[in-house]
């Protein structure tokens, strides 16, 4: 399933171990450096605190819900991972958010950036963010506790 911007869709039951996979294609120049980052927020938005940040030089969360797997090579550029075990994540963490930089340029130089959700294999939603402009940092999905009906 494509999510566009602002888009949001209920995750599966089941789905409780996810992987996102950041990815883009190799432009003109060469492979841009992206990052991809997740931090784990308060019911107010707040980083839960600097170990909250999950990037390439902090590769774990606290409780280890949040694990960047690192950065791969791809067909036609790069791509980085991250795992998210949804049973692990802590009570005071109310949203988990995917979100990637760029060291140099900006996104709108950045062709076939993209984030795939999955769990067992399973496609979750595909974020194409091929739109971007002069951002340099963008928040590709957001996964929150959803209140009980």
């Amino acid at each position: 399933m494509t999510l566009s911007r602002g888009a949001n869709r209920a995750l599966p039951p089941q789905a409780r171990r996810l992987r996102a996979v950041l990815s883009w294609d190799e432009s003109e120049d060469g492979v841009a450096d992206i990052d991809a980052s997740t931090l784990l927020l308060s019911a107010d938005r707040r980083v839960l605190s600097n170990e909250h940040f999950v990037f390439y030089n902090q590769t774990a969360s606290p409780d280890g819900a949040v694990r960047h797997l690192g950065r791969t090579s791809t067909e036609g550029g790069a791509a980085e991972r991250v795992s998210i075990d949804l049973d692990e994540v802590g009570d005071d963490a109310s949203f988990v958010v995917l979100a990637a930089s760029v060291s140099e340029g900006t996104f709108g130089q950045v062709p076939g950036l993209r984030l795939v959700l999955s769990a067992g294999g399973e496609v979750l939603a595909h974020v194409p963010a091929d739109q971007a402009g002069s951002e340099t940092v963008l928040v590709l999905a957001e996964l929150y506790r959803r209140e009980p009906d």
